[in-house]
This record gives C-alpha cells, sequence and structure tokens, in this order.
C-alpha cells in the first residue's frame, strides 16, 4: 500500500487507535503486502484474499461467488460494530448484498468526474453508461457514502451522499508558524510540482507554461517531485523547449517537506483529482498555490484570495497570473498569509471528529 489513498487511510487508524477504537485492517488481497507507511502496532491486520479471478465469465462468477463467501467469513472473524470500505473495487459492489444488519459506509478518494474520464479509455460507450448508472447505484445501497467535496457531492446527487475532506498531518508540526515571513533574496527560486508523472497531472501543460516565462526568469526553476510512465514524452518535450537546464524530473525524493521548504510557488495543471491534498500541503508550509480548476478546487482554494484557479486548459491565464506570483514577493507573501488561515478548516482533530460522529450517527 503507498500512495496518497494509502496515507490518509492509515493517519485515519492510527488516530483511531489512538482514541480507544477497536479497529481491523483487512488486506483485501494478502496480508504479507504491508503499508508503506507506519501502522500502530495495536491495528490488527487480517489478510482478505479477495481478487477478481481471470478467465471466462464463468470463471469470473466464480471468483465472485469466492469473494462473497470470504466477505461473510471476515465479519463473522471480526463481528464488526461499523464496516468501512475505502473504496475497494470488488468488494465495493459485493459488501451491499453480504450483510443488512451491520451499518456501512464507502468513502471514495477519486471524483466522479475523475472516474468518467478514467472509464472514456478503458470502456466503450454502452459500457461507461451502464458503469456510469450502476456505480451510482451501488453507492446509494451503502448507509453513507463520504466523498471529498461538495462539488462530488453535488456531482454525485445521492440521499446518503455527504463530504469529509482529507486532511494534513502537516498541521501537526508547526506549519503555522511560517507566518510572518521575511522577504528574502535568493540566487535560485523553485516552482514545485507534488505530481506522479500521468496523463491526468497534465505535465505537459506546464512544460507548455513554462516555455513562455523561462526565458525573463532565468533565476527561478520548475522541479516535478514524482515519477511515472510519462517520463519519456516528457523529457522529450522539454528537450525540443529548450527547457531541460530549468524545467526539472528528479523523481520521487524521500523528503518532501524539505523540498516545500525551499520552494516559492507550488504549481497544480491536473485536469481532475479527487481532492488536491498537496495544495493544503503546500499552503500549510507557507507555498503559495495556483491550480487548475477541477471539481472540489473551490473546497480548498478561493481564487485571488488564498491561491489562484484558472480555467482548466487556459495556458494564457496560467501564464498571466503565474507570473505576477513570480513578479512579486508581496503577492505571494499575501497569497500565504490568507491561507494560513484559512487552510485551519482541515485541521486533522476537527476532521476525526466528523468521522467520529458519523460513526456514532451511524451505529445501530
Amino acid at each position: 500500500m503507498i500512495g496518497g489513498l494509502a496515507r490518509i487511510l492509515i493517519d485515519k487508524i492510527n488516530w483511531l487507535v489512538a482514541h480507544g477504537y477497536d479497529v481491523t485492517l483487512c488486506n483485501i488481497e494478502r496480508v504479507d503486502v504491508l503499508p508503506a507507511y507506519a501502522l500502530d502496532e495495536r491495528v490488527k491486520v487480517i489478510r482478505g484474499d479477495i481478487s477478481t479471478t481471470a478467465g471466462n465469465a464463468l470463471t469470473r462468477l466464480r471468483g465472485v461467488l469466492g469473494a462473497i463467501n470470504r466477505v461473510r467469513e471476515i465479519i463473522k472473524e471480526v463481528q464488526p460494530d461499523i464496516i468501512v470500505n475505502a473504496h475497494c473495487p470488488l468488494v465495493t459492489w459485493v459488501l451491499p448484498f453480504v450483510s443488512t444488519k451491520i451499518p456501512k459506509i464507502v468513502e471514495i478518494h477519486q471524483s466522479r468526474q475523475g472516474l468518467e474520464m478514467l472509464n472514456r479509455w478503458a470502456m466503450n460507450g454502452f459500457s461507461r453508461w451502464l458503469h456510469k448508472w450502476s456505480i451510482r447505484w451501488i453507492y446509494g445501497l451503502y448507509d453513507k457514502f463520504v466523498v471529498l467535496t461538495s462539488g462530488d457531492q453535488k456531482a454525485w446527487n445521492l440521499r446518503n451522499c455527504m463530504v469529509i475532506p482529507n486532511f494534513s498531518n502537516y498541521s501537526e508540526q508547526g506549519c503555522l508558524a511560517s507566518i510572518p515571513r521575511e522577504r528574502e533574496e535568493k540566487a535560485q527560486y523553485q516552482i514545485i510540482m507534488l505530481a506522479r508523472l500521468v496523463p491526468q497531472k497534465r505535465i505537459d501543460l506546464m512544460v507548455q507554461i513554462w516555455a513562455k516565462l523561462a526565458k525573463d526568469f532565468p533565476q527561478w526553476q520548475v522541479k516535478v517531485l514524482g515519477e511515472g510512465w510519462e517520463r519519456p514524452r516528457l523529457e522529450v518535450q522539454i528537450l525540443r523547449t529548450g527547457l531541460h537546464d530549468t524545467f526539472l524530473l528528479p523523481g520521487q525524493v524521500k523528503n518532501v517537506t524539505a523540498e516545500l521548504q525551499k520552494s516559492d510557488i507550488l504549481c497544480l495543471t491536473s485536469e481532475y483529482e479527487g481532492f488536491g491534498i498537496v495544495l493544503i500541503e503546500a499552503m500549510l508550509k507557507g507555498v503559495p498555490v495556483i491550480a487548475f480548476d477541477y471539481v472540489g478546487v473551490d473546497d480548498i482554494i478561493e481564487n485571488g484570495v488564498d491561491g489562484y484557479v484558472v480555467p482548466f486548459g487556459d495556458i494564457d491565464t496560467y501564464v498571466n497570473k503565474l507570473k505576477l506570483m513570480m513578479s512579486s514577493f508581496e503577492e505571494r507573501d499575501r497569497l500565504v498569509r490568507n491561507a494560513l488561515s484559512s487552510v485551519r478548516k482541515f485541521d486533522k482533530e476537527d476532521i476525526m471528529k466528523r468521522w467520529v460522529q458519523l460513526f456514532n450517527e451511524t451505529k445501530r
């Protein structure tokens, strides 16, 4: 387990255990695939062995029936008061039909916009239509369906849908102490992007944006922290535009916090996001942010107040707003000061209290 979903899931589990809750984590595949993040030793981890079976329709049907039986076994073994499904694909379709007595919550860390865009690549027209309506139906069968943003709640339009956003652990590290900031002259300024090198993140658009700015800002560079299968294509694009000295792809780094601390602006160019935790993390570290518009971004950024939101694909407007931020320390400082106030709504303790309230309201 690695990535944003795994990290936030482990953080929530650790918080619950620390506050006296008995939590069992079921790895739906194998128990020997351990979390990439530190898990409280009081958490019980059990092996799921729940996965789809490759083959013809009959073989797949047998796999689904086997998954149903295995889910029943796990529920009988654990005897939970509440079941939370962190959007495990096969379990999502099975769980509502396994037991009607135990409250079930499904949380999704992808937006409806993102799911539909992914399905454009993976499915034909009829399959997309069928999935669009069937997934909405299955989510509606849960006691509660938790999404990350108000924009996504509107998109799903389900009676059982509610919003509980993600939080950032950076709030526990004294990040708000970074205000006030003093002006400093530096030999090198850095724009940072925390993003996998995959189509969703649209790093190619950032290359186009930087191509319009690099010549006028020789003291600045762009650094993209992340890895992915689009690296070869992006490297060719960077070389062709002559940006190889100032548009850097160092891959994954261990100390993201240190990179944020020495950065001056964070850019997000994604076409869609489930939430956008990188924006919060940057704002908490005193780094001003700018992003293309996606469903849910306005839950985090108030355009022109604590960051900038640009219509998706509008490269010229993005260039102009980024140029304004790069040209003016006072503008960056204004955005930072406002962000350090507005980002308090994502405090970990407050968010986890909302989860506890949900559990109390849902438990039968």
